[in-house]
């Protein structure tokens, strides 16, 4: 009996490592790849002078073996990127969420990654849902004609907010303006809110006050939270000069730059929250060192990502006044998602008292300084569209 599990439970073992090896490989993958020698720097640090890594040459994802990870105790999922000559190979950026710049002059790999990404260091479960303690506050701006007075109070379920306005211009007087209750969720990155605001989340859109849900994505509340929006920064050159690119004092890229401005594109997601050192050298030696804060592009989402926003209520009619009333139905309802680093779509929907309109469109990467970027949309009453290169 034991004889027979056994051999049942080798034959299973071998089934699942071969469906594994099928399921991940693909008849065209190496079509998409190739090999790579580079020299392999982590956190600034040198961990290989001379590592096979493989690159995918349609959005210059790299990919190495379980054997690398291990010598540089770099934690990696059970399931590979896919399987090549007996090896599992594990994406940098898909599988592993690691920041990554390539330098393809010097063959050099940068890795950024977290204390916890290491093997025996525990994982980052990520800020509680809900935040412990309770509070209020109360902000306000006063002015000769005007003033606001935002009041909050935390607690444990949530955020309540509501905003007051005064007017003096016929004697003082006090008008509520929007009242609502919120409650961000850090670990799922998402925010729901009760009460009023403001729908549209589209360009195409009509953005119009409601009382209502709003149910988004939300990213501002996790303060751990990498983006894989692309990062930019943006400098100027006096002259033809060598850029060196520096960030948290580790080279990351250099390279030739005309006179003139220039923008530094697809930065690791390490430097979201660093400053951008430049270092420009002309030809004669003189150094211009430029600081700059990383801009983000919110109009690539990263390869698998996605964003989504629902708002449903009933129109405000009389926004900021006395006697506020509400009629005709509102839903306003977008979905974005990364095809690509550099290929990202959009759905957009809305029906506002009685006006239904649709768009999509998408924003395409065509190289370091290209953007396309295209809506169509139509509705009962409306139709709309922009192309932009």
């Amino acid at each position: 009996m034991i004889r027979r599990a056994s051999i049942l439970c080798t034959l299973v073992m071998l089934c699942a490592q071969a469906a594994l090896a099928q399921d991940v490989t693909g008849t065209d993958f190496g079509d998409q790849v190739h090999i790579q020698h580079c020299r392999v720097l982590i956190d600034g640090v040198e961990v290989a002078s001379d590592a096979a890594v493989y690159m995918n040459d349609q959005d210059d994802s790299l990919y190495v073996s379980a054997y690398l990870l291990d010598a540089w105790k770099l934690k990696h999922p059970p399931k590979p990127s896919f399987v090549r000559d007996g090896q599992f190979y594990y994406g940098l950026q898909t599988d592993l969420n690691l920041a990554t710049s390539y330098d393809r002059e010097l063959d050099e790999l940068n890795i950024v990654a977290r204390r916890t990404s290491f093997v025996g260091q525990p994982a980052s479960t990520g800020p509680p849902a809900i935040s412990p303690g309770r509070g209020s506050f109360l902000n306000y701006s006063v002015m000769r004609q005007n003033g606001t007075y935002d009041f909050d109070a935390a607690l444990f379920g949530g955020v309540f907010f509501t905003r007051y306005v005064s007017t003096a211009q016929n004697g003082l007087e006090f008008h509520r303006a929007q009242t609502r209750w919120y409650r961000p969720d850090p670990v799922h990155h998402t925010m729901l809110g009760i009460g009023e605001g403001t729908s549209g989340d589209n360009w195409l859109g009509t953005s119009v006050p409601f009382a209502g849900i709003h149910w988004a994505s939300d990213f501002s509340s996790d303060p751990n939270y990498v983006g894989h929006e692309p990062l930019t920064v943006v400098g100027v050159a006096a002259s033809p000069s060598l850029l060196e690119v520096y960030i948290d004092n580790v080279l990351l890229i250099r390279r030739d730059v005309p006179q003139g401005p220039f923008t530094v594109r697809d930065l690791p997601q390490s430097a979201a929250y660093s400053d951008v050192v430049m270092v420009l050298t002309d030809a004669s030696g003189v150094k211009d060192i430029q600081v700059a804060r990383p801009t983000v592009d919110p109009d690539f989402l990263g390869h698998g990502k996605s964003v989504f926003a629902i708002n449903a209520g009933i129109g405000q009619e009389n926004v900021g006044m006395r006697n506020t009333y509400y009629r005709h139905g509102v839903f306003a309802g977008a979905f974005r998602y990364g095809f690509t680093d550099k290929i990202s779509g959009e759905v957009y929907a809305e029906s506002i008292n009685g006006e239904n309109f649709a768009d999509a469109g998408a924003d395409i990467r065509l190289g370091d300084n290209h953007t396309l970027e295209f809506r169509a949309g139509a509705g009962n009453k409306r139709r709309s569209g922009q192309v932009r290169y």
